[in-house]
């Protein structure tokens, strides 16, 4: 269906038509220039609209739910990391970035991964039931902190050869009776060492070791929660 509108562009006001196809076609123009000043403020207009749109979609993960500060490169400048969660998508998924910070006070991304961390609500919609990891800077290293629902894992992370390797990891694990297995991996070494003590008491009851070497070393971005490794 078109319409007729009056669009008042002092000191020309040009009466003009526009379809559903949004294409604007000016009737009664007292100007020459007129026809192209309506083409040319509809392009601009699309455009803006296009722009907008892909801004929104582009920052969805704007609901920040942690943050960590800390000199993870050795330049002694407190570098960033920050989790979010894009709370528009069905399964509420989580991004880690990783920042560096400039000599300007500016912020420079180096990292950003959103498979690192399970969503919130995967496998169809169901609540996973794991907290959200916690982090922590320590001695130049990045922790993370994780709930794997009948214990806890730490991950460490170093910065080196241009990307954050996976150095160490632990787990605790409680088999919902009366024990616990700890796994110690240095990834560095290759030493895994795993332990099963009973609940409540340090004695361990079985120690095993092993030596597994992985190289090159997982980088932070390519890992993927809870997959079948020996570092989950």
């Amino acid at each position: 269906m078109e319409r007729d509108c009056l669009l008042n562009c002092h000191p020309y006001s040009v009466l003009y038509r526009l379809d559903t196809s949004g294409v604007i076609y000016a009737r009664n123009a007292q100007h020459p220039s007129t026809m192209k000043k309506l083409i040319l403020f509809t392009f601009l207009s699309l455009q803006v609209c296009a722009f907008a749109q892909q801004k929104k979609k582009a920052d969805r993960f704007d609901t920040k739910i942690r943050e960590a500060e800390g000199d993870l490169n050795g330049d002694g400048l407190a570098d960033k990391v920050i989790l979010s969660m894009d709370t528009i998508a069905a399964d509420v998924p989580l991004r880690l970035q990783i920042f560096f910070a400039q000599a300007n006070r500016t912020l420079k991304l180096v990292t950003s991964t959103t498979q690192l961390i399970e969503p919130q609500y995967p496998n169809g919609g169901k609540y996973s039931g794991r907290q959200i990891p916690n982090f922590e800077i320590e001695k130049g290293k990045l922790i993370i902190i994780s709930d794997t629902g009948h214990g806890q894992s730490l991950h460490t992370f170093k910065y080196q050869n241009g990307n954050f390797e996976l150095v160490h990891f632990f787990k605790v694990y409680w088999d919902g009776k009366n024990t616990t297995t700890e796994t110690d991996f240095n990834l560095l070494t290759g030493m895994k060492t795993l332990k099963s003590k009973s609940l409540g008491s340090e004695k361990i009851n079985n120690q095993t070791k092993s030596k597994v070497l992985i190289r090159p070393l997982p980088k932070i971005q390519d890992l993927v929660a809870f997959e079948n490794k020996p570092y989950y």
